[in-house]
């Protein structure tokens, strides 16, 4: 059976976060702190409809002023390219490993700029 599904707007208003549950009247939260907020929703709208706590799932949808979403986002971006670089670099590693499989752990360290240790490591990883 599939868990219902609830689109919930968080938007700040002066120092308060304000989550607006689409669909369910009395579907509304507010908090000092964002951390908080789950929480704080999920209780009601378990006492709302009549449902466990964790019976359901929330669906975000964060508005940020302009300036707040475009740093949120850039932010995002950057932390995806530096994944894919971080995956592409373990690649290259381990092929370059393979490809000095004739060397010694120490000569091989030395042509890829890393410690012996970490050249065993990969050979053992393969």
């Amino acid at each position: 059976m599939d868990r219902p599904v609830y689109r919930v707007t968080v938007r700040q208003e002066d120092k308060r976060w304000v989550a607006v549950t689409d669909g369910i009247a009395g579907g509304v939260v507010e908090s000092r702190r964002l951390d908080r907020i789950e929480d704080e929703l999920r209780d009601g709208l378990a006492l709302l409809l009549d449902k466990d706590f964790d019976s359901f799932d929330l669906e975000w949808d964060y508005r940020l002023p302009p300036r707040m979403a475009r740093a949120v986002e850039e932010f995002e971006r950057a932390r995806r390219e530096r994944e894919a670089a971080e995956e592409h670099y373990r690649q290259a590693a381990q092929e370059a490993v393979e490809a000095l499989d004739g060397l010694s752990a120490r000569d091989a360290g030395i042509l890829l700029h890393l410690s012996n240790q970490r050249i065993t490591q990969l050979r053992s990883d393969r």
